[in-house]
């Protein structure tokens, strides 16, 4: 799934903008690995209401502590999709376009349709008010 997601990126910025980057297409893949990973935890903690320390507390403490799993994620991301890897991928879907029908509706099955249960999960109900200011 993540291959595909890889070789679906990867094509796109290639027709689009004319350039080949492992880079840009691994990091959408990287994206799209915390996108699920989120897609989880909401899961979880709605059921449960078990909330994971690093994700609470002040935005100052947030930050540091997320960047840094962040940067340390996308860099082994980058490693496991460079050049022996993504030329691997690239081969796997040679001959195939990324732009028909069936290809963009796996990648918003996969991509955008977690991403937008990850945002009904975590939005208030309706008619709820929250503070501006914790």
């Amino acid at each position: 799934m993540y291959n595909f997601v890889f070789w679906f990126f990867y094509k796109f910025f290639e027709w689009r903008k004319r350039f080949k980057s492992i880079f840009v297409a691994a990091s959408i893949v990287g994206v799209t690995i915390i996108v699920h990973l989120v897609l989880v935890y909401s899961i979880i903690r709605n059921i449960t209401g078990l909330k994971i320390q690093p994700f609470q507390g002040s935005y100052g403490s947030r930050k540091y502590v997320l960047m840094g799993i962040a940067l340390v994620f996308f860099f082994f991301i980058y490693l496991v999709y460079y050049k022996a890897n993504a030329k691997e991928i690239l081969k796997k879907y040679q001959g195939n376009r990324f732009s028909n029908l069936k290809n963009v509706f796996l990648i918003i099955v996969i991509l955008i349709l977690p991403l937008v249960i990850v945002l009904l999960l975590n939005s208030s109900p309706v008619g709820a008010s929250v503070p501006l200011v914790p």
